[in-house]
């Protein structure tokens, strides 16, 4: 077992138009259940209860004495197998729910399924207890080197909860705070949707899965409504993904929590020796962690669909709060809902980006569109005391199609691997393009790390279109390198198309070791019309002990690709102040940053 921390800095505004991450086998326990939702209140009138141990698979179809009915396992009751392969514990295969309270425990058998749901049918899926679809399987040092060998997982194709091809499905799945959903084995997923969903999906629970082709949430086929993620989603094992939307949705889609892939075995070790460290007892790197662990990730959150009301990556927007807004005792602005926000944290560990949006990845024929943002705030801290924290109290609709308020990092942890934060792209050989309509914001922090391999925080591809990008918040990219490797905060590559950007936030890249390249902007498309600064940019390099013959580039911003007929516009200037920060009485200069 091994535990990452993350920080969370987020403290920046935008205007509308410390987390534990465990890997282990164990499974926390659910916390007390004080409130369910009202599908899963109406699921209870007139549903047949297991509440003990039992072994056989249950069917809604039959479960009321060979008629239809709801099914509900409650705290006491469980459903397991062992060693049988295929097993679906419960299938929901006509117009009811399923609520799980209590355990769905699944043991060393291939094709195991927690909740299978069946196309053609209505109902609402529940989880407010525990799904585990796991193997008895455990690694061992087999060559005493102090490290586990052998794959992550032996079984296959096991889910926790599956809504099979073949058509669409009528309802929400929903898993509740304290909920789990744990899965072992390759070709694997905690929830996986092979057909189209009318409803919403809302993940207050936590998903992990640990495998070869690991997904957390595998959206293959369309959905009508909304995305929320909200609770913790992990995954391990090469080529895994922790949240893949390849169908469209025709709602919003927000994480406002924990989202990690990754396809190391630690993430507390690593085989980087900085050279001013190296000394006679410093093993090759090929000695310095097995081979068979150095797998390598596809993405944290990979979207290849289009999504009708854009996609939030959630945090605080302001962490300023004036003498008005004090006294103010009503909610009427954006940011005054900022104690009922989480805040996301998206990592990837290995090559794999933090966020890929491609059109190149996905099914789906023409462009790839991602709508303006709105957002929807719940009653989370129970403003109203009337003990429903899944009420709205407020929805926000914005001009940008991707806004960023939390922590999204690309860490290649490993000798070699590239690390991305945010990747952004069309087609690469094709004509299919990816459109952020109205714009990008980042008022988070975006930031890359790369170990003798290049680091780009903000990386928009051939054929990704939008109109500008704000930053508001901080943009870091980071390259330990002694062969000239490349750090960049934001790199547009040709054929990408960008027409603003404006930086009222912090842009910073650095590589340690002084053959490196740092490059704040670079455009080589040489499409972006206007660049606004309003705020810092710093390119620079750390000395490592290492001497170089050359000394790699030092840019702030790079436009060397434009010519006379692809000028650009650039200005800096101070920003509008619009609080007194300094909290000196005054509005003024010295309430912004110094460009």
């Amino acid at each position: 077992m091994f535990q990452y921390v993350f920080n969370s800095n987020s403290d920046r505004r935008s205007e509308p138009s410390s987390l534990k991450l465990h890997w282990g086998r164990s499974v926390a326990r659910r916390l007390p259940i004080v409130l369910m939702c009202s599908a899963s209140l109406t699921a209870l009138v007139h549903a047949q209860e297991i509440d003990s141990t039992i072994t056989d698979p249950v069917k809604t179809s039959t479960i009321d004495d060979g008629a239809p009915g709801d099914v509900v396992i409650t705290d006491d009751g469980e459903i397991e197998s062992t060693d049988i392969d295929d097993f679906v514990a419960v299938t929901l295969d006509s117009n009811n729910s399923v609520t799980n309270e209590g355990d769905i425990t699944l043991e060393d058998g291939d094709g195991t399924i927690g909740i299978l749901m069946m196309p053609g049918f209505s109902g609402d899926v529940v989880n407010i207890g525990t799904i585990t679809v796991w193997e008895s399987y455990e690694r061992e040092d087999e060559d005493d080197d102090d490290d586990l060998d052998g794959p992550y997982a032996l079984g296959s194709n096991r889910y926790g909860i599956l809504l099979q091809s073949g058509g669409s499905f009528t309802g929400d799945i929903i898993t509740e705070t304290g909920s789990s959903i744990y899965v072992l084995g390759n070709d694997s997923a905690a929830i996986a949707l092979w057909s189209s969903l009318t409803g919403d999906i809302t993940l207050d629970g936590s998903l992990y899965v640990e495998g070869d082709n690991a997904v957390g949430l595998d959206l293959a086929e369309d959905l009508t409504g909304n995305i929320l993620i909200s609770g913790s989603t992990q995954v391990k094992g090469e080529n895994s993904t922790a949240i893949n939307i390849g169908g469209n949705v025709y709602g919003s889609f927000v994480i406002e929590s924990a989202v990690l892939s990754t396809g190391f075995d630690s993430l507390s070790d690593d085989n980087y020796v900085a050279p001013s460290d190296v000394d006679d007892d410093t093993l090759a790197l090929e000695d310095r962690i097995d081979a068979e662990v150095l797998l390598d990730n596809k993405a944290a959150v990979l979207i290849s669909g289009s999504i009708s009301n854009g996609i939030l990556i959630n945090g605080n927007v302001d962490t300023y709060t004036s003498e008005e807004d004090e006294d103010d005792e009503t909610k009427d602005t954006v940011d005054d809902f900022d104690d009922n926000r989480g805040t996301a944290t998206i990592a990837s560990y290995g090559s794999g980006p933090a966020i890929l949006i491609s059109a190149e990845q996905g099914d789906q024929t023409g462009d790839l569109v991602i709508g303006g943002v709105i957002e929807q705030i719940r009653d989370t801290t129970d403003d109203d005391d009337d003990e429903d924290v899944t009420e709205l109290l407020a929805t926000f609709s914005y001009a940008e199609g991707l806004i960023n308020r939390g922590v999204v990092s690309g860490i290649g942890l490993n000798v070699g691997y590239d690390a991305t934060a945010f990747r952004i792209e069309g087609e690469l050989t094709g004509d299919a393009k990816t459109i952020i309509e109205g714009g990008i914001l980042n008022s988070g922090s975006m930031s890359a790390r790369a170990y003798e391999a290049n680091a780009t925080a903000f990386w928009f591809g051939r054929n990704a279109v939008t109109d500008s990008l704000v930053n508001s918040g901080a943009i870091t990219a980071t390259s330990y390198t002694t062969d000239k490797h490349s750090a960049i905060g934001i790199l547009l590559d040709e054929g990408a198309d960008l027409d603003e950007i404006e930086n009222s936030g912090s842009i910073t890249v650095q590589t340690v070791g002084r053959s490196g390249h740092a490059v704040g902007v670079r455009d080589l498309g040489s499409t972006v019309t206007s660049f606004t600064n309003l705020g810092t940019i710093y390119a620079y390099h750390t000395g490592d002990g290492e001497s170089v013959d050359e000394v790699g580039d030092l840019i702030a911003i790079d436009f060397s690709a434009h010519d006379a007929a692809t000028g650009v516009t650039f200005v800096q200037d101070f920003a509008v102040p619009t609080d007194d920060t300094n909290e000196d009485d005054e509005i003024d200069t010295d309430d912004v940053t110094s460009p």
